[in-house]
């Protein structure tokens, strides 16, 4: 099991980084486990970047807006399982290419912006969206990626 802080440092001198699985760890975000744009910031020099999975690793902060600057190629976000709080942001949508965004047992708090609709030209708001499993999460109802065969995968 890996721990310390998220690898920034380390992770930006990779620009050809397409996949990071740094899941299942004890990494902390920076500053104390309460800052994620650092190690965000650090994956925007890779432009060929796809997937990223922080899942299970107790980290703590806010999504920063910087999400959306992520290379466009980005398909898979997985981040469940961790202390990250606050609203989604809704710069995400900037990311046209994410196919699944795992947020699930975090603190996640309002509501999902709708902005996350523009991504997928046959999405239609809120119709084409299933919200059905508020257990996993604070509040915030997301999707079961079963329930959804057309569209995006929010879970």
């Amino acid at each position: 099991m890996l721990s310390g802080e998220l690898p920034s440092k380390i992770i930006c001198n990779f620009p050809q980084l397409q996949y990071l699985y740094l899941s299942y760890n004890n990494f902390v975000s920076h500053d104390g486990n309460t800052n994620l744009e650092p190690f965000f910031a650090s994956l925007m020099n890779s432009s060929n970047f796809q997937e990223l999975e922080l899942a299970r690793n107790g980290l703590g902060g806010k999504l920063p807006h910087i999400i959306g600057n992520l290379p466009s190629g980005m398909q898979h976000l997985h981040l469940q399982e961790n202390l990250i709080h606050g609203a989604i942001p809704p710069q995400i949508s900037s990311l046209v290419n994410l196919t699944l965004l795992k947020l699930y047992s975090n603190q996640i708090n309002g509501t999902i912006p709708r902005s996350l609709c523009n991504i997928d030209t046959n999405c239609s708001w809120p119709e084409k969206w299933s919200v059905v499993d508020r257990r996993r999460s604070s509040g915030l109802g997301f999707f079961r990626e079963e329930n959804l065969t057309e569209n995006r995968k929010v879970i």
